[in-house]
């Protein structure tokens, strides 16, 4: 370890610095949220990692804890910055946070959980999205808890396509042929098995799908009621990555064959904020 590294931990808990400054160089995606340690240790954390991992990524959840200065930082010297509507950034905020990801060739990953109507502090609208996106965030929505209008859903996707990252779109609504434009424009797609309520929507999802592998990104089924083994098989097929419910799954699961296979295809870490969990 550097000397420089050795002595700038000095004043952190030493036990808390090595299980930290171990791990860095071990996982080959870190995560760490920005409360649970100090700044000069979360910094020279990062600057371990992108000596030693040049390949791997250190996320840092950004819970608002940490200054504007210091998270800019941190995204300068290699950190990826996970950040929501709850962290109660403005706009300015997260492009200047975007500006320092692009200088430190990082990203800035933005979960919006509010609703898109309203403009005002705390909680970005859509003209605040729009700007986001135009400048290369990588957006998060969900329609599970707040009402999209796939539309401006849509015009964002082309956005962040167009700045060279992804918007990503957790669907926990009935089918819409409108998914398919979503796909075409760049977005990652994310869709629950409980809403395909019949073998006949099976054209449309495999369009939806085919439509997003044209455009880089793909659909990534949630398989959580346990849909006929021949329908999921067609699914992935065509393209679909499959993320098992873990209580579905057993040495006996007739399932067992697809989820397997599903492990060798590699899911791109930009595909779903932090873990590929159905938001």
């Amino acid at each position: 370890m550097d000397q420089d590294i050795k002595d700038s931990i000095a004043a952190d808990t030493p036990e808390k610095a090595f299980a930290l400054l171990s791990s860095v160089t071990q996982d080959p995606v870190f995560t760490v949220r920005d409360d649970l340690y100090e700044f000069s240790l979360l910094l020279d954390a990062v600057k371990l990692r992108r000596k030693q991992k040049t390949n791997s990524r250190f996320r840092l959840v950004d819970s608002g804890a940490l200054s504007l200065t210091q998270v800019e930082w941190l995204a300068a010297e290699g950190a990826d910055v996970y950040t929501s509507d709850e962290a109660g950034k403005n706009v300015q905020e997260l492009e200047s946070i975007q500006n320092a990801c692009m200088k430190g060739n990082t990203l800035l990953a933005y979960l919006h959980s509010a609703a898109l109507e309203n403009d005002e502090a705390p909680s970005l609208g859509l003209a605040g999205l729009k700007s986001l996106g135009a400048s290369g965030v990588y957006i998060y929505l969900s329609n599970k808890d707040s009402e999209r209008n796939l539309s401006d859903v849509i015009f964002l996707a082309d956005l962040c396509q167009r700045a060279q990252s992804h918007l990503v779109y957790f669907h926990h609504k009935e089918l819409d042929a409108a998914l398919f434009e979503l796909g075409q424009a760049g977005a990652w797609l994310h869709i629950s098995d409980k809403n395909i309520k019949s073998p006949d929507e099976m054209p449309l999802l495999t369009d939806i799908i085919r439509s997003a592998r044209a455009s880089g990104t793909n659909v990534i089924i949630h398989v959580e009621k346990g849909t006929e083994f021949l329908l999921l098989e067609d699914l992935q097929k065509a393209g679909a990555v499959l993320i098992f419910k873990s209580a579905l799954i057993d040495f006996r699961s007739p399932l067992r064959p697809l989820e397997e296979k599903t492990k060798k295809q590699k899911l791109d870490a930009d595909a779903y904020y932090l873990y590929p969990i159905f938001l």
